[in-house]
């Protein structure tokens, strides 16, 4: 069965207060945290996390969507975040981003664009706990699941060799969850499916049927 992280930022703005409720204690919420320079979209600020890890029980997990990763790390792990991805084309200097993931406590992983070779995570192999693909990109087209992801899940996995997660991340629905898991994805982040349902939770249990 996979793993299913709800990712909160697809939520209505005015209705996160309420999706939180019915999933506290339930699930592990992903936070994207997007800074509108790494992408075009802004999603929430560590003011938001600080709210949100405040209110909740549950664990959590982010994906740094920044230019600059290494700001973010302490603060996220200091409110708890026990898993943090940050992608790899935002850093020069990737081995020292996830020296300071591990050294604040928390779970290390890369995250890579689509049009990012998976190769490229090879370094980094050893000092990683999870690799995070996006399904989808910025394109402004609602963020479609892409169907170029799938040869690229199966090659991650490959990669990988049992030596770390992997997730999936980016316009999946019930259509696309047999085929990522297929892949090889063990981690699937579900937004609008999920957030948008009436009742999420139903939702989640759904997706994790597989």
């Amino acid at each position: 069965m996979p793993r299913i992280c709800p990712s909160i930022a697809s939520a209505k703005q005015l209705e996160i207060a309420n999706v939180l409720k019915k999933l506290n204690g339930e699930v592990s919420l992903h936070l994207d945290i997007e800074d509108g320079n790494f992408t075009p979209n802004i999603t929430f600020g560590m003011k938001m996390v600080q709210e949100i890890a405040q209110t909740v029980s549950m664990p959590l997990n982010a994906h740094l969507m920044v230019t600059n990763p290494l700001d973010y790390i302490k603060p996220l792990a200091d409110l708890g975040v026990s898993e943090i991805a940050f992608h790899l084309e935002s850093s020069p200097y990737p081995f020292r981003v996830l020296q300071e993931i591990h050294r604040c406590g928390s779970k290390a992983g890369i995250a890579l664009n689509l049009s990012t070779p998976v190769s490229r995570v090879s370094p980094f192999l050893e000092e990683m706990e999870f690799l995070l693909l996006m399904t989808a990109e910025e394109d402004g087209q609602g963020q479609r699941f892409r169907q170029a992801s799938l040869p690229r899940l199966r090659e991650a996995k490959t990669l990988l060799d049992d030596r770390g997660s992997l997730w999936a991340d980016g316009g999946i629905g019930e259509g696309q969850l047999p085929l990522v898991i297929e892949a090889g994805a063990d981690t699937l982040v579900i937004g609008r499916a999920v957030m948008l349902a009436e009742h999420p939770l139903e939702r989640i249990h759904t997706f994790s049927k597989g």
